[in-house]
């Protein structure tokens, strides 16, 4: 998604409640995973002149029953931008994304 992918496909390893919790100076909030699609869509339909190279980079992945947590770190041309904590359940139709809290770097 960060590089402009299919946000169809992506939807599919989100589940309807996800939601990313956010701290920003002491103060809590919730980005629901519908109002986060519609920012990356605004985003994909105003595309910057050159988008950024983002890449990946799983930490941890630990998987206990049906439930799992993965550490991730994203990077813009090498250098680390995000750590992502997001968790997940897995249900009939497999793995679905819940919630995710992240730390900016």
């Amino acid at each position: 998604m960060q590089n402009l992918g299919d946000l169809e496909v992506a939807r599919k390893g989100f589940h309807p409640d996800f939601e990313i919790l956010l701290c920003r100076d002491g103060q809590m909030s919730k980005l629901s995973i519908k109002d986060w699609m519609e920012r990356v869509e605004q985003r994909q339909a105003n595309p910057l002149s050159t988008p950024p190279n983002i890449t990946g980079k799983f930490l941890e992945v630990e998987i206990t029953g049906t439930e799992a947590l993965v550490k991730l770190e994203l990077h813009r041309d090498r250098q680390r931008i995000f750590t992502d904590y997001i968790s997940l359940y897995k249900f009939e139709d497999g793995w679905k994304m819940v919630s995710k809290v992240y730390y900016q770097h």
